[in-house]
């Protein structure tokens, strides 16, 4: 897989979905335009339409603040965590990360390399990338954090991840895809917008990009006054 900023040809590249992992996820390509995009994965339902924003795969409550099953030696590649009451996947937090969130090594962010599947209320043994720096005690806590360009989905109308793009076309389920984050871009608009002002999510349509407001997070601006329901022109400023 190529690494680092991409330099990306148009539709060659911006325009063609994947099944195939081609570049490491949340990688950066650029335009000739200067438009910047984000390489990541699908999740389990397919993008249906092109200008709609996109967040990352929700936290999920039972694997965050969990136990540490043992203790954890410096240096140690490895971490065994107890979940709470939801089951996970084999290599759900692949690629992800593994935060340290209280007690013995707080603070340190570690990134997961592979794990098995773990029934609810399970115990997971995580490999770790990184060996760990400050060692763990059975005290220790810590949160379970998918990587976020892995599994995104359109945007609810209530925020449960981070936004991650504009999908610049219909993208299949499970497919890896360039997605928009900087630049000149059609959005679909949830209200009237007037032009210049923040756009923002969550909106009240799904997908959607509304006027920005205080409890909303600012993906760009609006290069067109906007209508409620329809696509119009904004400036990404996300990345």
């Amino acid at each position: 897989m190529f690494t680092g900023t991409i330099q990306l040809h148009d539709a060659t590249d911006v325009l063609t979905p994947s099944t195939i992992q081609q570049h490491d996820l949340g990688a950066r390509g650029i335009a000739k335009d200067g438009r910047k995009f984000r390489y990541l994965k699908i999740g389990a339902t397919a993008i249906t339409n092109a200008g709609l924003t996109l967040q990352a795969p929700a936290i999920v409550p039972n694997h965050q603040n969990v136990a540490a099953q043992a203790a954890a030696a410096l240096g140690a590649f490895v971490a065994t965590l107890t979940l709470g009451a939801t089951a996970a996947t084999a290599n759900q937090y692949a690629e992800g990360f593994l935060v340290i969130s209280d007690v013995t090594g707080e603070g340190h962010t570690y990134r997961i390399k592979s794990h098995a599947a773990v029934a609810s209320a399970g115990v997971m043994t995580v490999t770790l990338y990184d060996p760990i720096k400050v060692a763990l005690t059975t005290s220790s806590e810590a949160c379970l954090i998918a990587n976020p360009y892995n599994g995104a989905v359109v945007f609810p109308t209530t925020a449960t991840g981070m936004f991650v793009g504009v999908a610049p076309y219909a993208i299949p389920a499970n497919n890896f895809a360039w997605v928009q984050t900087y630049g000149v871009c059609s959005l679909l608009a949830a209200g009237t917008i007037g032009v210049g002002l923040g756009i923002a999510v969550p909106g009240a349509v799904a997908g959607a990009g509304t006027v920005m407001a205080a409890t909303l997070a600012q993906i760009g601006h609006a290069l067109q006054a906007a209508v409620d329901t329809e696509y119009r022109t904004v400036f990404l400023n996300t990345d």
